[in-house]
């Protein structure tokens, strides 16, 4: 047993092995060789997980040279993938059954008894010969050794049926384990709050009975039966006693039981507005009252509206159910469009910015009104140092959009049609299938009916990993483009193609048109290759990807000459050259195309999928040779990353579309709302899809910034305007003359100042004369001083000696509230006046 001993834990005994010693057991020579069909079973106790390739059993022919094995994460291999159980994977510190069975070319995992995964496999014990290094928990490669005990492994020379199993299973526990463990996961669920009638199980696994006792019979039977208080009484507490037996050895365990009593005497309705084609956000509560008196906000599930029921105007109702109570919640809805924004008046002072709002009133065509969030341009400040009226240009936001949009969808495309609707497909968690969505608006895709329109192959290509679908609609078909790897080799990936000649993509028939297509001696799809896009430019279609060379994974380019078939050699234009590309593991990947402002922007997704991974920018002109690498310039630091402040994390493989106004841009993309994983990322399943709208800086390139997730983010937008009047000082009126018209070199220039207080307190006054050169730099200053009585008029007379070359100079008057020059606090009083 190469240094192992026997061990006993909770009541099993099992051979012990300690990976730090490098403990294992080794089986006869040959011992499987005869063996077509067969079934390994045995009871595995973890002490800890040494690793994601440690080693159940592995029989093989030598080093590197595994035939069968089974890692304690349940992958089962025969010369490839055959099938996996990890989400059923052995617990550390308690004993689980596993076998595996053999029929044909069916293989299955069975975890405690119960089927954990499936595969098929025209392989067999048979095929390998006579193995030599059969091992139980150690593997024939360089791997972490098996910690934790084995005991009762069996090898039959045949497959067992689940029956079969599940009686191996029962007869291998004694009556302690099989009621101690019923008793360890016997449950009722959700008892805080019943309503209606419990179903008490009778029987478990393995020759286990159950019987019940109630210690209030008349709200709960002994069989179950559930009869709540009356509305003027209070919330019943039951206590439930199993009694859990096996050939006279029993276990008791109890269970209380909290019975609502049916006390709700109303719901309060539900009363919405919103935009044609646009599905509400119905609430996740409701406002229910009881029969004492008192309220409560409680969850509520409303029934499902077809999203068409909002594509025009006027009043729907819809119900809902509440828990606890069979009076149904109702929601009004008011479907309505913008009539009219007002235009937005705001006073200022001269010299002071207004104070724009942060809302514009609207008025909506069912007679309602309201208030939509708005965003300002910028105002210039010399628009308000000058009496008078100008506009202020603003965008309101009409709709939001729920983030994430989509949860548990990743790599998110989304392509608007000519017909109206949005079409959604993205990466299902399972990687298994391909499903589409459409809608109206882009919320609609939130709640839009999801259908599947192709499935995983059950052997050869096509048949793992179904990654990242994109649909296209080109020469009047459409076509989705995926990734996919072989059901023996799962990491074989390659790019493929479907066609649908229907109307409706989903409800029409999709042909496979295989992998992609290349010319002959081509290097494209020669290796790990995935996250395909297409897009037009100048009557030219064009095919970019990813492919893994040398072990990065870079970005290439190809002409197209049809939907499925690829021109000449692909030409790579991008490879990870920055750190932020580098994070575990080199990546460019999943490229995106958008078309603005004479250049094509190609977004592209970088480093490991955990929250390294980010949002690279490569730009090209629309004009240059998109099939030379040289046209491609790409961003020196990412455009979008992990943002801690915002709560994104690992956002990537994006895609654009436009929103429902048909003019502002959106970004779709993926992104966990959280930093830390457990295991693999590529497995964990909460990469949700997230739209945003996308900005454009003053050099016409898109913004990407990062939003606060799991909210609210802003929708399309529609143009406002703001007068804004400014009005002179109130408190001074100011006027300014100069002895001459224009400056005279060596001539002496006087100003002459008349400030009038309208202020009810004397006010000291400062005005200087400063003389700049053509490069705005100070040439001379004169200054003056003089308080103003309240109501009172003053003069002041200032004058400088003009210097004798005059080039570009210029003189400003300056009147300011205070006494020196050098002060930190003087306040203009009016705008300067100026004399060149």
């Amino acid at each position: 047993m190469n240094g192992a001993s026997l061990a006993t834990v909770a009541g099993r005994t099992g051979i012990d092995l300690e990976h730090t010693k490098s403990q294992y057991v080794q089986l006869p020579k040959g011992i499987m060789s005869t063996l077509d069909d067969f079934t390994i079973s045995t009871w595995v106790y973890l002490d800890s997980k040494t690793g994601n390739w440690t080693r159940i059993f592995d029989f093989g022919t030598g080093a590197n040279a595994g035939k069968i094995f089974l890692t304690e994460n349940l992958y089962l291999d025969v010369v490839g993938r055959v099938a996996d159980a990890t989400p059923s994977a052995p617990k550390i510190g308690e004993w689980t059954h596993i076998a595996i069975s053999k029929n044909g070319t069916a293989y299955t995992i069975y975890v405690n008894g119960k089927v954990g995964a499936t595969g098929t496999s025209t392989k067999k014990p048979s095929d390998f010969g006579e193995t030599a290094y059969n091992y139980i928990g150690k593997s024939n490669w360089p791997d972490p050794y098996l910690d934790g005990k084995v005991s009762d492994f069996r090898i039959y020379n045949r497959g067992l049926s689940a029956e079969e199993i599940q009686q191996v299973v029962s007869e291998s526990m004694t009556d302690q384990e099989a009621v101690g463990k019923v008793a360890g996961t016997l449950t009722l669920g959700e008892t805080s709050k019943v309503i209606k009638d419990l179903k008490l199980p009778l029987n478990a696994d393995n020759g286990v009975s159950i019987s019940w006792k109630s210690d209030s019979p008349s709200v709960i039977s002994n069989t179950g039966v559930v009869t709540r208080p009356a509305k003027d009484q209070k919330d019943a507490n039951v206590s439930l006693t199993a009694t859990i037996s096996r050939n006279g050895y029993s276990e008791t365990k109890n269970f209380t039981v909290t019975v609502l009593a049916d006390s709700i005497v109303s719901i309060e309705a539900v009363n919405l507005r919103t935009m044609v084609d646009f599905p509400p956000k119905l609430p996740r509560k409701v406002t229910v009252h009881y029969y004492d008196g008192h309220t409560e906000q409680l969850d509520v599930e409303w029934d499902l509206i077809p999203n068409d029921d909002f594509s025009q105007t006027g009043k729907l109702e819809v119900k809902g159910s509440v828990y606890g109570t069979k009076i149904q919640p109702v929601a009004n809805i008011s479907v309505t469009k913008i009539a009219k924004v007002d235009e937005v008046n705001v006073k200022t002072k001269q010299g002071t910015a207004p104070q724009l709002p942060s809302t514009v009133d609207v008025h909506y065509s069912d007679g309602s009104t309201g208030t939509l969030n708005v965003d300002w341009a910028e105002v210039n400040k010399q628009d308000y140092t000058k009496t008078g009226t100008f506009p202020v240009k603003g965008e309101a936001t009409t709709y939001e959009y729920t983030d994430p949009l989509i949860e548990q969808r990743a790599d998110p495309h989304i392509f608007k049609h000519t017909d109206g609707y949005y079409y959604f497909t993205a990466s299902v968690p399972e990687y298994n299938r391909i499903v589409l969505r459409r809608a109206k608006t882009l919320q609609g895709l939130a709640t839009a009916e999801e259908k599947v329109i192709w499935t995983k192959h059950a052997t050869g290509d096509m048949g793992a990993h179904i990654w990242a679908p994109e649909i296209h609609f080109i020469d009047g078909k459409w076509y989705i483009y995926f990734a996919a790897g072989a059901a023996e080799d799962i990491w074989k990936i390659r790019p493929y193609v479907i066609e649908c000649g229907d109307a409706n993509p989903l409800t029409g028939t999709w042909t496979e048109k295989g992998m992609m297509q290349k010319p002959a001696g081509s290097t494209a799809f020669t290796n790990f290759s995935l996250d395909s896009t297409i897009f037009e430019n100048n009557g030219k279609r064009y095919f970019a990807w990813a492919q893994k060379d040398g072990g990065n994974s870079n970005l290439y380019i190809a002409e197209m000459s049809n939907p499925w078939t690829i021109t000449g050699n692909p030409v790579m234009i991008s490879t990870p050259d920055y750190s932020w590309e580098r994070q575990g593991y080199w990546v460019n990947e999943a490229p995106s195309v958008l078309k603005r402002n004479g250049k094509i922007f190609m977004t592209f997704s970088a480093s490991a999928t955990d929250a390294n991974y980010c949002l690279g920018l490569l730009t090209a002109s629309d004009t240059s040779d998109l099939l030379d690498p040289k046209s491609w310039k790409k961003s020196p630091e990412p455009v979008l990353k992990s943002d801690e402040t915002t709560g994104l994390y690992g956002p990537g493989h994006n895609a654009f579309t436009v929103a429902e106004d048909g003019k502002t841009d959106i970004l779709v993309y993926h992104a966990r709302s959280y930093k830390d994983i457990q295991g693999d990322p590529l497995y964990d399943p909460n990469r949700h899809t997230r739209v945003k709208r996308i900005t454009w800086n003053a050099d016409g390139t898109p913004n990407f910034s990062s939003v606060p997730v799991n909210g609210a983010v802003p929708g399309p937008a529609i143009s406002v305007k703001a007068n804004v009047t400014v009005d002179d000082n109130a408190e001074f009126s100011v006027v300014t003359y100069f002895s001459s018209k224009q400056l005279q070199p060596k001539e002496k220039l006087g100003a002459t100042v008349q400030v009038t207080s309208h202020k009810s307190t004397a006010q000291s006054i400062l005005v200087t004369m400063a003389l700049y050169d053509n490069d705005n730099r100070l040439v001379d200053t004169q200054s003056q001083t003089q308080s103003i009585a309240a109501g009172s008029k003053t003069s002041f007379s200032l004058s400088m000696k003009m210097p004798t070359k005059l080039d570009g100079h210029k003189v400003k008057v300056f009147v300011w509230e205070g006494k020196e020059i050098e002060s930190s606090s003087l306040k203009p009083v009016s705008s300067p006046k100026v004399l060149q």
